[in-house]
């Protein structure tokens, strides 16, 4: 989970140009709670994840007034850089599974939007789920 971890941090490390911000406790801003959505069903390692990528010499970690933690990836630096594959959505890890076909990535039954597969799951998330709910009970009340 900490390659996935640091592979994300990369990407937002590149998406924003500069230092990553990683926010305590605030809504509609990135959280560990939404790293560790975006990492998987019942994951709760990015806290953990982050020291221990720092004690690896991966990341530098630095708590800045208690409000957010502010993230430098360590990346060294290529001549020749070779395009893989590009990340288009929110989270970068679906591009990631896609590419390398580490877990099955599945289309949402509602909304069309790519998402990681998990157990049985024909949506990407809640609220989908709640309207894929609505017209199946729809279909029966009629």
């Amino acid at each position: 989970m900490d390659r996935e971890l640091l592979y994300i941090l990369l990407v937002l490390q590149k998406r924003y140009k500069g230092n990553v911000k990683i926010y305590i406790n605030q809504k509609k801003q990135l959280t560990c709670n939404t790293l560790d959505k975006w990492l998987g069903d019942g994951v709760c390692i990015c806290k953990k994840g982050l020291i221990r990528l720092q004690k690896m010499g991966a990341i530098s970690l630095q708590t800045v007034a208690r409000k957010y933690y502010e993230i430098k990836v360590s990346v060294p630096e290529f001549e020749k850089q070779d395009v893989a594959f590009s990340v288009n959505q929110k989270n970068p890890l679906v591009d990631f599974y896609k590419y390398n076909g580490e877990r099955k990535i599945e289309s949402c039954a509602i909304c069309g939007k790519e998402f990681i597969k998990v157990r049985n799951a024909i949506t990407c998330g809640d609220i989908c789920s709640q309207e894929n709910r609505k017209r199946s009970n729809s279909k029966y009340s009629a």
